[in-house]
């Protein structure tokens, strides 16, 4: 592992390492009070703590009985999560077992393995944050549901604490006709939700829970015929609460296309305003939450695919790392910021209009009909109400344009 700075959108040379010998790291998890870091390593994980009080850091190996805890986590881990609070650790294994580990006692909480363990490699993981209380619901406490994304394209959201699956998203199956939907299911009801024209054949690779107070899913869709597409579902993270007022199923609030080529990694900015993706040409993309405006665009950040993307503290800068061994910091600056704020905006007032344009058609409507149905009342006669909204529509047409 190499460690360096970034200094005004620049990494500095490397300042500290460690050697983890044979034995390659895949993926890492840094804890939320930045003291421990976790890798996933091709048999189980391992933890390094480090001490950032001198000016170049310094990391240590966890010895004693924390270690042969650590020693007896087994299988090839391919995704990690922390509880936003730091008191749990989610780790995911290729086999498909998942399990929750109290932090930092490693005492299992909850799993899935066995006949119980999921249909696939798991791919990824998050914690629901947490919320406000609102009119329409109560505050709703930190890491209540763990969202995960598995290799067969499906994406689960479970009620860890009470081992409950709270719905199953699939991916319509081509054979079916449904290549351009996706399949909702709890254990009380099973629906199907379209997806927008131009976003087909797709699989659910990764998911991020919104940072923005909502408490919406989001989850990255790629597809081998029309690149990659962030789906955000409405009321994920109050899925299960048991209350009248609770959704039973997330309902699809919007789906939008975000880069030509499939998107490989994706992070959500702790203030909730920006998004963040790594493509399959070695990309980066930012956009912002809601609208999914490009706020910036670098088509050729690394040589080969990004494999991991991760904001800073601040959101206002990405960190990317490729298979080609580089790391890149890309900048959000507040010029770019504003002006993609700004189309946002006017993407909503355009929509505002349209809405308002259709208003207005109907309104007309409604009067033509009216006025036919008066006139057809008292004339006295059954007369084809088709036929006068045509004549009525017409002769309105005519007394306008005089």
């Amino acid at each position: 592992m190499v460690c360096a700075e970034s200094r005004k959108g620049q990494l500095t040379d490397q300042v500290a390492d460690h050697l983890f010998g044979t034995d390659c790291p895949m993926r890492m998890a840094l804890s939320p009070n930045g003291k421990s870091i976790v890798f996933a390593m091709s048999e189980g994980i391992k933890r390094l703590d480090q001490d950032t009080k001198g000016r170049v850091p310094k990391f240590f190996e966890i010895q004693g009985d924390l270690a042969d805890k650590l020693s007896s986590i087994k299988g090839e881990v391919k995704a990690l999560a922390f509880h936003p609070s730091g008191s749990h650790l989610a780790v995911g294994c290729a086999s498909g077992e998942l399990r929750v580990y109290e932090w930092p006692s490693l005492k299992v909480k909850f799993q899935l393995s066995g006949d119980k363990k999921l249909s696939d490699a798991v791919r990824d993981l998050d914690f629901s944050p947490q919320l406000p209380a609102t009119a329409s619901g109560p505050a709703l406490p930190a890491g209540r549901v763990l969202g995960l994304t598995v290799d067969d394209g499906t994406c689960e959201l479970w009620d860890w604490e009470r081992g409950v699956v709270l719905v199953r998203l699939a991916p319509g199956k081509l054979r079916q006709r449904m290549e351009r939907a996706i399949s909702m299911s709890s254990d009380r009801r099973t629906t199907v939700q379209q997806l927008p024209r131009g976003i087909e054949r797709v699989q659910l690779s990764k998911l991020r829970f919104a940072r923005d107070g909502t408490g919406d899913l989001l989850t990255l869709l790629n597809s081998p015929v029309c690149g990659a597409s962030v789906a955000r579902w409405g009321g994920a993270a109050a899925l299960g609460l048991g209350a009248a007022d609770a959704p039973e199923l997330p309902v699809l609030a919007s789906c939008r296309k975000v880069c030509d080529p499939p998107a490989t990694c994706f992070d959500a900015s702790r203030d909730g305003t920006l998004l963040a993706f790594g493509t399959s040409e070695g990309g980066v993309v930012v956009t912002t939450s809601v609208g999914c405006v490009p706020v910036r665009k670098v088509l050729k950040g690394h040589m080969v695919f990004t494999t991991g993307i991760v904001f800073s503290a601040d959101s206002r800068s990405v960190v990317s790392t490729s298979a080609d061994a580089s790391a890149l910091v890309t900048t959000v600056g507040p010029a770019a910021l504003k002006q993609a704020v700004r189309l946002e905006n006017g993407r909503k007032l355009s929509v505002g209009r349209v809405l308002l344009v259709v208003l207005l058609l109907l309104a007309v409507v409604a009067k033509v009909l009216l006025q036919a149905w008066r006139e057809a009342k008292r004339r006295g006669v059954a007369v084809d109400v088709a036929e006068y909204v045509l004549a009525l529509f017409g002769r309105s047409l005519g007394k306008d344009e005089l």
